[in-house]
């Protein structure tokens, strides 16, 4: 009995060693080397649609970007991961349209991963949406009503956000009084 024991514990150690010698071979294999895909961008459109302006960054792969706004200039950033701009004529002449001012490219190399950095000037601080649809990223500019010049309705005067109203009060000698928005 104690020949079969112990040519059982010589098997089972036997393949146990095997076990971690394959394992321990397999883990070693350095994986392949992942190839970085580069964002090209190979246009920028400036659009008026039906429901306003459409900025459209075009793209050859899906992209990875942040998004971020910053002020005086009023502007949006939009930091393209691994992009690079084809051709400097890709930014729209045709500016300043709707409530874009103008673009500029900025490539930030001292970065990893290289980052494509679109400012993109604004007028005014318009309502718009930033998304991503298949390979290219499209901000859209809500289309803005225009806003009627300022009416005088019985004695109402505005200026810089205080309304006055004409009425007099006890003790009021010029009968203006001011009540803040």
């Amino acid at each position: 009995m104690t020949p079969l024991i112990t040519r059982l514990k010589c098997i089972s150690t036997g393949l146990m060693i095997f076990c971690f010698l394959l394992t321990g071979t397999t883990f070693a294999q350095k994986t392949a080397p992942q190839t970085k895909t580069t964002y090209t961008i190979s246009g920028i459109t400036l659009d008026q649609t039906a429901d306003g302006l459409q900025l459209v960054i075009q793209g050859r792969t899906p992209p990875t970007y942040t998004m971020y706004e910053l002020f005086d200039p009023l502007r949006i950033v939009l930091d393209i991961a691994d992009a690079k701009l084809l051709d400097s004529t890709a930014i729209p002449v045709n500016l300043p349209q709707g409530p874009v001012q103008d673009i500029k490219n900025i490539t930030l190399t001292d970065q990893e991963p290289a980052i494509a950095r679109l400012e993109i000037y604004l007028t005014d601080d318009p309502a718009y949406t930033i998304e991503r649809k298949g390979n290219n990223i499209v901000v859209c500019f809500a289309k803005t009503m225009p806003t009627p010049p300022p009416t005088r309705r019985g004695g109402n005067r505005t200026r810089s956000g205080t309304t006055f109203r004409n009425h007099c009060q006890p003790g009021c000698s010029s009968g203006l009084t001011a009540s803040g928005h």
